[in-house]
């Protein structure tokens, strides 16, 4: 069971310099000049736990402590608050009676404040000559006229021993205003006065703060959710997190806590009235009217100021007593005016309590009232956007023009930000009837949103329920194909050939259902299916509207970066290039990505580069957030093949749990293999096993491309043997398309020459020819050609090999083919020391221990290893390797460092290769042994 937030509500994080500020003023007073101190911020800030923790401190030596509490009813009770305070204050023998009869002439009838007034001077005087004296006041506002009146005195007398007077207050005041103002000018013209302004918390500090209640870390997401609803305030935070508990929207991960996904929702928390009346008793202290105007405000969201009178309607307040109730709101800082010339409230927890605090059917008639209200003004997009929000919040089913005003939204939404859309297409489908003929046009455009926005598995589930009871016809088509993509996604692709077959057998198909076929057929390894369907497409794509062209030719790029035919891949890019003009910022970033992603496939770097910076630049321009899982995948793979695998590791860091939980295996296998190569030849063999294990529902093409990383992983430790039993077996059990084929042929024969089995290699060699050189890619073309000169020792293959390695900046080719090329040319000594120079800038030790040992079998002298190219181990690193060898496991050293477990193998693997180790018990005896220091001098 989740702790409860109230546990830690008095815990003091992120004030340890107000705290230093209090203790100050106490350690400086001096007996000669009271001094006043001041605790200013808005409720909630934090301002009584950090009075309370200072006296905590000053309570352990022999002090006096009096502490009032201030609330509402003080106000109307001279003294009220000291005589409270006196009851329970310890006081010392020689003040006691004087204490005891102030607290019963306090407590009488007729108070006489004169007198009391003297008296209580009299036993502060009393105190103050046996002891330095605290007095703290919590909420000063709330104190009355007569006490604050005696605080003012109190700062103009002086004593044998100090006087503190600590307070808290509210930011913006709220109290009797010319009392503060008279108590405020006399601390200044004393010069006894102190002023701490206590600010929100920021996130990091929040996120300690909540650790407790949540029984673990936050994640990003969460912490960022966390910082905008409580605006930094510690309390609404606190309670924030008791309103996601009691709503199950935290879930439980072993790098953290995080907000579950709620793409479906109105993005809203409902909170408990309970949960609403400790906030509002926290926050809230105005009139009835106030409370009224706030209440619909909560409703209608951010204002202007001509939204008044519509308040006022609905509030049934006049426009006067709106107006008033208006000012005290922004007064007492619930309102806040934005930089767009809006009122909004300034914490969105404070609204949502005012919002759940109304009755179910309150709500319901204030936004019916609110949307009849608008819908009376001359209409724009922007009251269009407005009345939609209404209806959002109070649909009924079967109301066709709420059906057509949420979708109307949805559709404007959409085209900028589809995952924004999602929840506005939901709430319209939820309350159109499924015999209504929009019922089938709303899941389609829901299923799409989702898909745009990588919400593959979600788009799966909303597409399949709508398809269950719609008729044949174009919409059925146009929803499949939407569906079909979503599973194709996520590498179901039996399920995905099966629905497409289906639609097709019903005599409904398009280009882009028929794309999608050729890329499931492609996939599976039937590639002359794959071909016929894939020329059918393009026969028809002519005619096709331009977002069924754009969709087709997408699905064709996968598919053909899958077959690996260049000739037809090139035409399908420059027929994507050739629709960007007309297209919209959308499909504009999906050519991009699409491009993207077939030329890192290829092996074309500088191409890549480019579309990566036209997509890049489209997001910044446009404010979208699409086509993540595709352009990362891309970035990650060129970062590769250009040799900047830090980057390259910490995209895929970053990227593979979305695409993890969005189960979206083909993207993630593709990722994992390259990490796989990079974590093998850095020396970190055990996490590069790691990176390729097998995924459930794996097909053909996942397999051979996690078995391929396995077999780098074993050709690396040493075991060519075991390399080349995993690709035979690839080779027997799966229809592969042609580039994973060529692929695995390649390495066969990499790990044939391994084991000096010219013959076997030579054998594979022919066959990857009888397919085709101009049907590899650029890496696969480089490694045939260093396994030909290797096998033949052909110094004119190896030199070309180096050559395209060049042209495409293949770092790590380049480094392997200066290798085979000092290992069989004449002179050997220039092109191996420049390999140790490129596998050192990789720290690519094994290879590099590869070229250093053929350097020295030849009598020549190893070049000492740059170690500013290797690089020194960072702080971070450094701490990290502390820890392995104090034997901590990743788990602990993320919590202990603050980091995710990922985070942690990835920084490890990069250790493992800065100091040459295997793995973390050869790290940790490697440090015993005082390695550490080494690196670190």
């Amino acid at each position: 069971m989740q702790p409860r937030p109230g546990s830690v509500a008095g815990r003091l994080v992120g004030r340890d310099n107000e705290l230093a500020g209090l203790k100050d003023a106490w350690e400086s007073a001096s007996a000669a000049q009271p001094t006043v101190t001041l605790v200013r911020g808005e409720a909630g800030i934090g301002k009584t736990v950090l009075l309370n923790a200072t006296l905590t401190e000053i309570r352990t030596s022999r002090r006096h402590v009096i502490h009032m509490r201030a609330d509402r009813a003080c106000q109307s009770l001279a003294f009220g608050a000291l005589a409270d305070a006196l009851a329970s204050a310890q006081l010392p023998a020689a003040a006691a009676p004087l204490g005891s009869a102030l607290v019963t002439a306090l407590d009488g009838t007729g108070r006489r404040q004169a007198a009391a007034r003297g008296a209580a001077l009299q036993l502060m005087a009393v105190l103050r000559a046996d002891a330095p004296t605290l007095l703290a006041v919590d909420d000063l506002e709330f104190l009355d006229v007569p006490t604050l009146a005696l605080l003012g005195s109190l700062a103009r007398r002086t004593g044998e021993h100090p006087l503190v007077v600590a307070a808290t207050v509210r930011r913006p005041d709220a109290g009797p205003a010319q009392a503060h103002a008279d108590l405020l000018e006399v601390m200044e013209r004393e010069a006894c006065s102190r002023l701490i302004d206590l600010e929100p918390l920021p996130p990091v500090d929040l996120a300690r703060l909540v650790r407790d209640p949540l029984g673990g870390p936050c994640d990003d997401g969460l912490l960022t959710a966390l910082a905008e609803a409580s605006t930094g305030n510690p309390t609404l935070a606190l309670r924030y997190v008791d309103a996601l508990l009691e709503n199950g929207a935290i879930e439980q991960r072993a790098d953290g806590r995080r907000l579950r996904p709620a793409v479906l929702t109105s993005g809203r928390h409902e909170l408990s009235r309970d949960l609403c009346a400790r906030i509002l008793h926290r926050v809230w202290r105005g009139s009835p009217r106030a409370r009224l105007l706030a209440d619909v405000l909560a409703v209608l969201g951010p204002v202007t100021l001509d939204r008044l009178a519509i308040a006022a309607e609905l509030t049934a307040l006049a426009e006067p007593a709106a107006g008033l109730a208006f000012d005290e709101l922004l007064d007492r800082g619930i309102l806040d005016r934005a930089g767009d010339g809006r009122y909004h409230f300034r914490q969105p927890l404070v609204r949502d309590a005012f919002y759940w605090s109304m009755g179910a059917a309150r709500r319901w008639n204030l936004h019916r009232g609110a949307v009849s209200c608008l819908r009376a003004l001359p209409a724009t997009p922007e009251l269009d956007q407005e009345i939609a929000t209404q209806v959002r919040a109070a649909p009924a089913f079967g109301d066709h023009d709420a059906v057509m005003t949420l979708f109307d939204a949805a559709e404007r939404i959409g085209e900028r930000n589809p995952r924004a859309a999602v929840a506005w297409y939901d709430r319209a489908l939820a309350i159109t009837p499924p015999d209504w003929s929009a019922h089938g046009r709303i899941a389609a455009r829901l299923t799409r949103a989702l898909l745009l926005a990588g919400l593959a598995e979600e788009a799966q589930h909303a597409g399949g329920s709508a398809l269950s009871g719609m008729p044949d016809g174009p919409a059925r088509g146009a929803l499949t194909s939407l569906v079909a993509g979503a599973l194709t996604e996520r590498w179901e692709l039996d399920r995905a050939q099966k629905l497409i077959k289906a639609e097709q057998a019903a005599g409904h198909s398009s280009p882009r259902l028929v794309a999608q076929s050729a890329y499931v057929l492609a996939a599976a390894g039937r590639l002359a299916e794959a071909d016929t369907a894939a020329a059918e497409v393009l026969a028809e794509l002519d005619a096709a509207p331009l977002p069924e062209k754009l969709n087709a030719l997408i699905y064709l790029v996968h598919m053909r970066c899958m077959t690996m035919d260049h000739e037809r891949l090139t035409g399908l890019l420059t027929q994507l290039a050739a629709l960007e003009a007309e297209s919209a910022p959308i499909a504009r970033l999906g050519i991009h990505v699409a491009t993207a992603y077939g030329l890192a496939m290829r092996g074309d770097t500088a191409g890549c580069e480019e579309s990566i910076g036209h997509a890049q630049a489209l997001l910044i321009e446009s404010g979208l957030d699409l086509y993540q899982p595709g352009l990362a995948v891309a970035q990650a793979c060129n970062a590769t093949h250009l040799g900047h695998w830090d980057t390259a590791l910490s995209l895929m860091e970053t990227v593979e749990p979305a695409l993890r939980e969005a189960g979206l295996i083909g993207y993630l296998v593709a990722l994992r293999a390259s990490k796989a190569q990079i974590l093998a030849h850095r020396g970190a063999l055990r996490e590069a096993r790691q990176a390729v294990r097998m995924e459930p529902k794996q097909s053909p093409v996942g397999t051979a491309l996690l078995t391929s990383g396995l077999a780098t992983v074993d050709t690396v430790a040493g075991r060519p043997a075991a390399a080349r039993d995993r690709l035979r077996r690839a080779l027997a059990d799966g229809d592969l398309p042609g580039r994973l084929r060529l692929g695995v042929l390649c390495g066969l024969a990499e790990a044939e020459l391994e084991l000096g089995d010219h013959v076997a290699a030579t054998s594979h060699l022919n066959e990857i020819r009888g397919h085709g050189l101009d049907r590899l890619d650029h890496c696969t073309y480089v490694r045939y050609q260093l396994a030909i000169g290797s096998a033949h020792e052909d110094i004119d293959a190896l030199r070309e090999g180096l050559l395209v390695a060049d042209r495409h900046r293949l770092r790590l080719l380049r480094g392997i083919a200066l290798l085979r090329l000092g290992t069989h040319g004449a002179e050997p000594e220039p092109e191996l020391v420049a390999a140790i120079e490129v596998f050192q800038s990789l720290d690519a030790i094994p290879l590099r221990r590869r070229a250093a040992k053929a350097l020295r079998a030849r009598d020549y002298k190893v070049p000492r290893q740059r170690r500013q190219n290797r690089g020194l181990l960072t702080a971070t690193e450094t701490q990290m390797a502390r820890l392995v060898q104090l034997g901590h496991a990743n788990r602990e050293i993320a919590e202990t460092m603050s980091l995710s477990v990922k985070t942690v193998e990835v920084y490890l693997s990069r250790v493992y290769a800065k100091v040459g180790c295997s793995g973390r018990l050869e790290l940790a005896r490697a440090l015993d042994r005082g390695l550490l220091d080494e690196h670190d001098g």
